[in-house]
């Protein structure tokens, strides 16, 4: 498969006449969208692919500032805005296939992956067949998001090779809340900050399922950054990937 290459072209503001091809480029294939949507079964799969390979094409070419500015204006006419956390990609399926939230993640997912391995918006459609169309890109994606147990081990690698933040003294207050017979050695000290900036220990919580989403919170902070679990760092990858598009 051949990979899209991006070109930054210098090109001045869009004219009326720019805003108006491509609101009628994005009216074109909601047109697709509803001729796929009353067409038969036999040939449903593929005009779906068609349609998105379009809405691919076009995402591709905002890489252009000027496509980008025009959409922008078209997103503004329709009382909408070009959000700077949400992808070019996210926006077109949302003009395309209005309000089908569920359906808008699913191809979101499968064009958010075929960017990311740089496939050409050519090769789109072959791509999407050979990974197995797009409800087996949506699995896929969603089995890479890490399970908390996953969070709460790599944090517990981390956590072991660095030093203690505080050290709290042993007192006969906290011996008789402490359950021997749990064989964890975590637990969650639920403390009150002080004015001086001390800490008053106000209980001890040694239940399974609380220490480890404490753990899992732990694998989302900076200090464990150089031992991210490999699940973590793709999901990371993967919504970097969307925030920049």
């Amino acid at each position: 498969m051949s990979k899209a290459k991006s070109t930054k072209t210098a090109v001045a503001a869009p004219t009326t006449t720019d805003t108006a091809a491509i609101t009628s480029r994005i009216n074109g294939l909601i047109q697709l969208r509803q001729q796929w949507e009353t067409g038969a079964n036999t040939t449903a799969k593929q005009q779906l692919y068609q349609l998105l390979q379009q809405c691919y094409q076009l995402h591709a070419e905002m890489r252009d500032s000027c496509t980008r500015e025009q959409f922008r204006v078209y997103l503004t006419a329709q009382g909408l805005r070009l959000r700077t956390n949400t992808s070019t990609i996210s926006m077109v399926l949302r003009q395309v296939f209005s309000a089908k939230r569920r359906q808008i993640s699913a191809y979101n997912r499968a064009l958010l992956s075929a960017e990311q391995k740089e496939i050409a918006a050519a090769d789109f459609i072959l791509y999407i067949t050979t990974m197995g169309g797009v409800e087996n890109l949506r699995v896929q994606n969603n089995n890479t998001h890490p399970t908390i147990k996953q969070k709460s081990d790599c944090a517990r690698t981390a956590l072991s090779a660095q030093s203690s933040l505080a050290h709290v003294a042993a007192s006969n207050t906290l011996n008789r809340l402490w359950n021997s017979s749990n064989t964890e050695s975590y637990a969650v000290l639920l403390a009150v900050r002080n004015s001086d900036g001390s800490f008053d220990v106000q209980s001890v919580i040694q239940q399974p399922s609380v220490v480890q989403h404490a753990l899992s919170v732990c694998a989302n902070s900076a200090t464990t950054a150089n031992t991210i679990h490999p699940v973590i760092l793709k999901q990371r990858q993967r919504e970097a990937a969307l925030t920049a598009a």
